[in-house]
């Protein structure tokens, strides 16, 4: 479900769930898990990535449409509770966007200090709820409305806009594109590393 692998005093989490990173309780479970440990770790920031083609596909709806009504409550209550322990990391955390961020996979990246998408147009980061039919969880919509800069909110979470890497870049949803997100992520989080942890806490 996730892996973790150390650079120096930067920590590569890694989501590796089959079916495009989608967001099933065990998955929910195993990196929040995962956040948790490193977080008791020395580890002085934190590169999320995904495996494959896909950042993460948000909630995974297969899963969830089998749900009863207090399961799919308890279900959404996990979902926030990672939203809100990503978001307040003690430590940098530096999104390697690798591929497709949609809906809660696109919260996932805002819950992270920078967001670093690739080169190629063949990705899109777009809090697509609305258009699912969805609402966005409270949690959600505020780490969203955190993320993305003010005179973007409507269109990027009511009207459900998703964004090739060059225009998330031009707008301030993204921080930098690069060939290998998972490199260049990992240079940006080692040079906070270096700074004074208490003052970047």
């Amino acid at each position: 479900m996730t892996s973790v692998v150390r650079d120096g005093d930067v920590a590569i989490l890694r989501l590796e769930e089959p079916r495009a990173n989608a967001l099933s309780r065990a998955t929910i479970t195993a990196l929040s898990k995962a956040l948790y440990g490193l977080e008791l770790s020395d580890v002085r920031a934190v590169v999320l990535t995904g495996k494959g083609r896909v950042f993460g596909a948000g909630l995974d709806l297969v899963e969830a449409s089998a749900f009863d009504r207090p399961a799919l409550a308890s279900f959404v209550d996990a979902f926030e509770a990672l939203f809100l322990q990503l978001f307040a990391f003690r430590v940098p955390v530096v999104a390697a966007v690798n591929g497709h961020a949609r809906a809660g996979g696109a919260v996932l990246a805002c819950c992270c200090d920078l967001r670093v998408l690739p080169m190629h147009d063949d990705a899109e980061l777009g809090l697509n709820e609305v258009e699912l039919g969805l609402p966005l969880p409270s949690a959600a919509l505020e780490i969203a409305r955190f993320a993305v800069p003010p005179q973007h909110w409507t269109e990027a979470i009511a009207l459900a806009r998703r964004y090739r890497p060059a225009e998330a870049l031009a707008i301030g949803l993204a921080h930098q594109r690069a060939d290998d997100v998972v490199a260049a992520a990992v240079t940006r989080a080692a040079a906070i590393a270096a700074l004074a942890p208490a003052a970047v806490q």
